[in-house]
């Protein structure tokens, strides 16, 4: 194999360690926190309307990292209407944002409140005075920020005044170290100038037809905007507390009401045609979210959660940053550090022998050295797949059942080349903490010795894989499929 083509498969191979270990990409590097918090880089933004207030349990909140108080909006001469917000205790709210190191925000628009955000973005006049009237705002009330929630722009006229409105907000924003967000539905189109300007792109992945916020709807809906160039490290995920019926689509409890009347299990999002995101499905959202490299996650809102254990807020929280969030960070650099191992020896023995050197490698060393990186971890680490070469390496049930999940997944994604899902925990029947992440087939090298007999594997390495491995089912593969996954069975945390 020549010098152009190693170098090739050299960086397909660091690209996925990079992947599977959490590194940065470029676009991340160039979008940098304005206002940093003492609770680490990743939001915990939560909308505040002004029909809560007045309930407003500031201890529960304690895990936001943003508060947005919703909402003002623009009036037709290009000022700021506050006049909903007058039951807010501003004096209050700035004491929850010392004590808990919350930033505070104002929202401007939302449904219904948009009326005159066209004229305004528009008009330079009306442009300008009401840049000023904002500015005005954040000095007099403390804020650290302002989040513009047009719904929606309806033209590209509008669009396009929508990214000078932004612009000209951050120039006099920005030099004050005050943050600037917008908050879009996955089906909006940007402007190049809305997502330069605004420092979060915060994503509503709900209300979508039939069940309104599933998993697989906010992949689909980060894929469009990412397609569009926001970057990771703009964009925040957006998760309701609230359930929405699939065809009565006025019906929308609070998951606290759903809690109190169905008390569902915390893998179950739906009951009697309404669906909602339950702790499993918050907590996965939370993990995709981060371990993707967005800036994190906003809530819809915070007065709708339910109270004590059955808090989604705590599910967000513990996701990221307690317990759930160690665990997982732990799992990843155990796994990378095995990929980097395994893969480096693997392309050694490729250099010296090929396809059917890479296979003697496999057969002979690589269970012994993935157990070696468990064990100086004092983790229990394997490689299960549904299609093994060895058996010994045979998922199980359930496993293979998350491993046909992230198959969907990355199938849903519109990333290319694909990105692979978000690895999950688990707990074993006894009560270990159990890590998997997926471990997918980016290199078409790969495919020299799992792909397709008679085209991508040569006929001698398929006599080769038959002679080592009588009960091979490791074949047929294509590139972005799952080979399989690491399992790291946590035992001890540092």
């Amino acid at each position: 194999m020549d010098r152009i083509s190693w170098s090739g498969a050299a960086r397909s191979l660091l690209l996925a360690v990079l992947c599977l270990t959490g590194v940065m990409d470029l676009d991340q590097l160039q979008a940098q926190e304005p206002t940093p918090s003492s609770k680490g880089p990743f939001r915990i933004v939560g909308y505040l309307p002004d029909y809560r207030v007045g309930g407003f349990d500031t201890n529960a909140a304690s895990a936001l990292t943003d508060l947005i108080v919703f909402s003002s909006e623009p009036t037709a001469d290009g000022g700021l209407d506050l006049s909903r917000l007058k039951g807010v205790s501003w004096g209050e709210l700035q004491v929850f944002k010392k004590r808990e190191q919350v930033r505070l925000h104002l929202a401007v628009g939302g449904w219904g409140r948009s009326q005159h955000f066209g004229k305004v973005s528009t008009t330079p006049a009306l442009r300008a005075a009401f840049v000023q009237a904002v500015e005005k705002t954040c000095v007099e009330l403390q804020l650290d920020g302002i989040d513009l929630d047009w719904e929606h722009p309806s033209n590209a006229v509008e669009e396009g005044g929508y990214g000078l409105l932004l612009a000209e907000l951050r120039r006099v924003l920005s030099p004050r170290g005050l943050t600037l967000s917008v908050t879009v539905a996955g089906w909006q189109n940007l402007m190049p100038l809305v997502i330069q300007s605004a420092d979060f792109v915060q994503l509503m992945a709900y209300d979508q037809p039939g069940a309104h916020s599933t998993f697989e709807g906010a992949l689909a809906d980060v894929g469009k905007l990412r397609s569009m160039g926001v970057p990771r490290a703009k964009l925040v995920l957006g998760v309701p507390f609230y359930g929405r019926h699939r065809t009565d689509r006025n019906r929308t409890p609070t998951y606290r009401e759903i809690v109190q009347r169905w008390n569902p299990a915390a893998a179950v999002d739906e009951v009697e045609g309404i669906c909602f995101n339950g702790p499993e499905t918050m907590g996965r959202k939370a993990a995709y979210a981060r371990d993707e490299g967005m800036a994190g996650v906003m809530i819809w809102e915070v007065g709708q959660d339910a109270v004590g254990e059955a808090s989604l807020l705590k599910v967000l929280a513990a996701e990221v940053g307690g317990p759930a969030g160690v665990r997982m960070a732990e799992g990843k650099k155990v796994a990378g550090q095995a990929f980097q191992l395994l893969s480096g020896q693997l392309m050694g023995a490729m250099a010296k022998g090929g396809p059917i050197h890479a296979i003697d490698f496999c057969s002979t060393r690589a269970l012994a050295l993935t157990a070696a990186v468990g064990s100086s971890n004092r983790v229990v680490l394997h490689r299960v797949t549904h299609a093994p070469r060895n058996p010994a390496n045979l998922a199980n049930p359930l496993e293979q059942e998350l491993i046909a999940r992230f198959q969907a997944e990355v199938r849903v994604g519109t990333n290319q080349p694909p990105v692979p899902p978000v690895p999950v925990l688990r707990t074993n029947a006894a009560g270990a903490t159990v890590f998997y992440a997926p471990i997918v087939l980016a290199n078409p090298l790969c495919l020299q010795c799992h792909g397709t007999p008679g085209r991508e594997i040569a006929t001698a390495t398929a006599e080769a894989i038959g002679q080592r491995y009588p009960q091979d089912r490791a074949t047929g593969f294509r590139l972005g499929d799952i080979r399989g996954l690491w399992k790291v069975e946590i035992e001890r945390l540092r």
